[in-house]
């Protein structure tokens, strides 16, 4: 059982989730086969350093996807990739979840991060928790291999991203950015916002993930200078402040 599933107490994802997104994430990784048997609870308790409860709460989520089979007496099993609910159709229901989870607590997260004060420093926050970008980018790799996920993949990342952009766009142009215009007339595009947060930000977990940390905490700090500039921008001008009048002196 390989550590690229260590699950993060700040994150705002459930532990039941992020140990199902670990635990999948490593039958992948190490290329496990149907019927090959899964660490037991009490092993997956000591390796995450998490409860009873959490563990089964994650397998049973992992079986009612199809992706496990639990046997009575004998433990968990990674199921049938054949079958019509195996790994890939798993998969896709990983991904929706992470992406656009339709109701999922990741889905809840996004759109509190596209209504905030400001939704750039909130979408990087995001974009920076490694559970959700590790796993989304291990799905983007398995699709590489595999159409039915590819064509889920390609859906749910274009309706995220259309959500981000218009997103950023309301609040860009609210900050008097020109988001009309292109990069070659010095404009600032949203969607260049967008999939740049991410792309910097998917590449800053995957270094973590190896132990590499140079310049991270540099990029964090400019991300925040830079996205804190809006808000100077679009802060309401402070009202006059009111003059007192001097207080009438008595005649002689």
């Amino acid at each position: 059982m390989s550590d690229r599933g260590r699950l993060e107490r700040r994150s705002a994802i459930p532990l039941y989730h992020q140990l199902r997104n670990a635990i999948a994430a490593d039958i992948t990784h190490r290329g496990l086969g149907p019927g090959e048997r899964l660490p037991g609870e009490f092993e997956l308790c000591r390796h995450y350093d998490v409860s009873r409860t959490v563990v089964r709460q994650a397998l049973d989520q992992l079986e009612r996807e199809g992706l496990v089979e639990k046997e009575r007496g004998r433990g968990t099993f990674v199921a049938d990739r054949k079958s019509s609910r195996g790994i890939g159709h798993a998969l896709v229901g990983t991904f929706e979840d992470i992406q656009t989870g339709h109701g999922d607590q990741h889905t809840r997260i996004l759109a509190k991060a596209l209504v905030a004060e400001n939704p750039i420093q909130a979408l990087w926050r995001l974009h920076r928790d490694p559970q959700a970008t590790a796993f989304a980018a291990e799905v983007l790799a398995l699709a590489n291999h595999r159409k039915a996920v590819s064509t889920e993949v390609a859906k749910d990342v274009e309706q995220s991203r259309r959500m981000q952009v218009a997103a950023l766009a309301g609040f860009m142009e609210k900050s008097g950015v020109d988001t009309g215009a292109g990069m070659d007339t010095g404009g600032l595009s949203p969607v260049v916002v967008a999939m740049a947060m991410a792309a910097i930000s998917r590449a800053m977990v995957t270094e973590k993930s190896h132990g590499v940390s140079l310049g991270h905490a540099e990029i964090d700090a400019a991300v925040e200078n830079w996205s804190s500039q809006f808000d100077r921008k679009a802060a309401p001008p402070a009202p006059p402040q009111a003059t007192k009048r001097p207080p009438k002196r008595d005649r002689p």
